[in-house]
């Protein structure tokens, strides 16, 4: 019969927390693989919305930009012309 005298030296000692130890360490190091996996991914930094967001902005900019040159080629003399 197996009583705590008996186990008490094969369950403890170094070996003990050397396989604990180890198992940390493997956890710990699949994590550290599945972060770094994580931040290289090209995907990270692209947001869809964003892009929607600057196309737009960047085709009002274009209007703008359009108008005002519009706005620039009708001299005074053309503007009194039409008024007439």
């Amino acid at each position: 019969m197996l009583n705590a005298a008996s186990t008490a030296l094969h369950y403890s000692g170094p070996r003990k927390t050397m396989i604990d130890n180890i198992a940390l360490s493997i956890g710990h190091g699949l994590l550290a693989i599945a972060l770094l996996r994580l931040v290289m991914r090209d995907g990270l930094d692209v947001d869809p919305l964003l892009d929607g967001f600057k196309q737009r902005r960047l085709a009002q900019r274009k209007a703008k930009q359009e108008a005002a040159r519009k706005a620039r080629r009708i001299t005074p003399a053309q503007d009194a012309a039409e008024a007439d």
